[in-house]
């Protein structure tokens, strides 16, 4: 089926991954700039420039929802992976610990949910070590994966995480297996 020798850990024949996304929103979340969803946005000739119902949709996942997948997760002896941004863990560093605490992987997603592409080079790389500051500053830890908010992507994004040392990248969409790229000299 594919053209490559890859083998499962164990002889598995498949790999499920648990994961939570557990990031802060930008500041233009429900406004006519917002660039995350479309569907998100209030028009440009809204009296209100600013759709609440987003932003109380989203804040139920930083605290509440948060919690709950916790508690589901511990009743069924599954541990996740985190898809975390700075802004949260520094928000929330009581619960942040909490998910340190009970086993789970951190990955750093950025500062808030703004896309890479958003960004320039150095902001990304502002974005990236400002949330491993933050890991190390709140929870001790320095988190071994990455994730794009949206897994977007530029093309200096895989090069900026490889510099930082992470093992590996979640989000590219391409393939159902592990794939390589090879970017540092």
């Amino acid at each position: 089926m594919y053209n490559a020798d890859f083998k499962w850990p164990d002889g598995a024949n498949i790999a499920i991954v648990f994961n939570m996304s557990w990031e802060t929103w930008p500041k233009q979340l429900g406004t006519p700039s917002n660039d995350q969803k479309t569907s998100e946005r209030v028009p440009p000739h809204a009296k209100y420039q600013r759709g609440m119902r987003w932003i109380y949709e989203h804040a139920f996942g930083e605290t509440g929802g948060m919690q709950r997948l916790l508690d589901l997760w511990e009743r069924h002896d599954i541990k996740s992976s985190c898809y975390a941004d700075g802004h949260t863990v520094t928000l929330y560093p009581e619960l942040a610990r909490e998910l340190r605490d009970r086993g789970h992987e951190y990955l750093v997603q950025g500062w808030d949910h703004s896309y890479m592409w958003s960004m320039s080079v150095k902001e990304q790389e502002e974005s990236i070590d400002s949330t491993i500051a933050a890991f190390k500053k709140v929870m001790g830890v320095k988190a071994t994966g990455f994730s794009s908010p949206g897994g977007h992507l530029t093309a200096e994004t895989v090069e900026l995480v490889a510099k930082r040392n992470f093992r590996y990248i979640c989000g590219m969409r391409n393939t159902d297996l592990p794939l390589i790229i090879n970017v540092l000299k």
